[in-house]
């Protein structure tokens, strides 16, 4: 009798220390996608060179272009295409503020706000002119 209990708890023993094991192998599975996707987030974050910012800037300008010929939707499609970071890159270069976590949608409106800003300045100086 004594023999059955001893078996029996070495055998739940043995369960808890596969169960701990498995906890264990998950926590660290986890952490290691957290850390990779940390690293790949800091990896993106490459400042952007004059050369970036001068591409940028004449995209912007391309789109602006199209948005004044009344090409709005397109040009609302052509930024839903592109990634976050992309867009983002695209605001920064152009004096947006935005930050690695403004959400893709955000980026978006800003960059319609601007378009709109852009329009009323040039607008109202012709009319002054």
């Amino acid at each position: 009798m004594d023999n059955d209990i001893f078996n029996e708890l070495k055998r739940l023993n043995e369960k808890v220390d596969a169960l701990t094991a498995l906890v264990t192998e998950l926590t660290g599975a986890k952490k290691q996608k957290a850390d990779a996707k940390k690293a790949q987030a800091k990896a993106k974050a490459i400042p952007l060179t004059k050369e970036d910012i001068e591409r940028l800037q004449g995209q912007f300008a391309q789109l602006y272009g199209r948005w004044l010929e009344n090409q709005e939707a397109a040009v609302r499609e052509e930024l839903e295409a592109m990634s976050p970071d992309d867009l983002r890159r695209l605001a920064d270069a152009n004096n947006l503020n935005v930050t690695a976590k403004t959400a893709k949608e955000r980026v978006i409106q800003l960059i319609g706000f601007r378009f709109r800003e852009k329009k009323q300045l040039t607008h109202a100086v012709s009319r002054l002119a």
